[in-house]
Formats: C-alpha cells, structure tokens, sequence
C-alpha cells in the first residue's frame, strides 16, 4: 500500500511575489500531494521538496546543471531513496510566462509545481527522452491539466 506523498516547501528568496507563492502553494500542498500521489510508480516512503526560489540562483542552477545560462520556470531533480526529488521554481519566470500565454498566475504557478513533480516520477516531454514518443508526450500534459484542473476546483 502506498504513503501518502509527504511534500516540503522551503522558500528560498524574500521578495513580495515569492512570499505570495510560498504562502498560495502552502494552503494547497494537501491537495497536489493527493492529485499526485495515483501517479507514483511504485510504494512510496518519501518525500517532494519544493523550492521556490529568485531568478538569480535557478538560473546559476540551469547554467550549472543542464548548461543553459537563463533563468527558467522550474528544475527537477532526482534525489535518493528517502526523497523523490527536489523541485525548484522560479515565481518570476512563472508570472512572465503566465502573461504570456494569458493564463491566471495561480494556475501557471500549480501548472509549473505539477510538471516539476511529474519529471521527478518519470514523465518526460522531450524528443531526446528515451522511448519518449508523442503519445507519451500527450499523456504528460493530459495527466498535468487534470491535476491543475482538480488543485484549483
């Protein structure tokens, strides 16, 4: 039998937006660990944590980790047994992007947490995944709106 998915947020920049975000994503963590947790592969016995973090440091982390020097709206990565995964997203990205596509902020911000989390369980959507194909690509996304959808329903 499954655990329920245990997720920490930890706020790792102090402006305005960000403490916004900390406080919108700490009200639903209840909610997203429940949407999430059918889509776990296997037992779990652990734990997501979530970081939400300025644009200076996950843009040191993209150019560090995937060696692509800009800021982007969330990095996720795999972490040992105990924990999943770490999840690090970048409120400042999050709200260009939601303006962009014309999307609420808070919907984007659930959006961004949600494909963080379905990296970190497996999901991938890039042509140079292995075995990534575009029925799986769709199935990511699909999987991604009805969480967002239920979160914020």
């Amino acid at each position: 039998m499954k655990n329920p998915l245990e997720i920490f947020l930890f706020k790792g920049c102090g402006s305005p937006l960000c403490q916004e975000s900390y406080e919108f994503l700490l009200e639903r963590l209840p909610g997203i660990g429940r949407e999430l947790s059918p889509y776990l592969k296997k037992a779990w016995n652990g734990e997501i944590n979530i970081v939400v973090s300025d644009g200076t440091t996950i843009r040191t982390m993209n150019e560090q980790f995937r060696g692509v020097d800009s800021a982007t709206d969330v990095l996720a990565f795999p972490l040992e047994e105990d924990i999943l995964g770490e999840v690090w997203i970048c409120p400042g990205i999050i709200e260009t992007n939601a303006k962009k596509y014309g999307r609420p902020y808070d919907e984007e911000l659930i959006r961004v947490l949600v494909h963080g989390v379905l990296h970190l369980v497996g999901y991938d959507h890039t042509a140079s995944f292995t075995g990534s194909t575009s029925e799986k690509k769709e199935e990511m996304f699909e999987i991604q709106e009805n969480i967002v959808d239920a979160v914020l329903s």
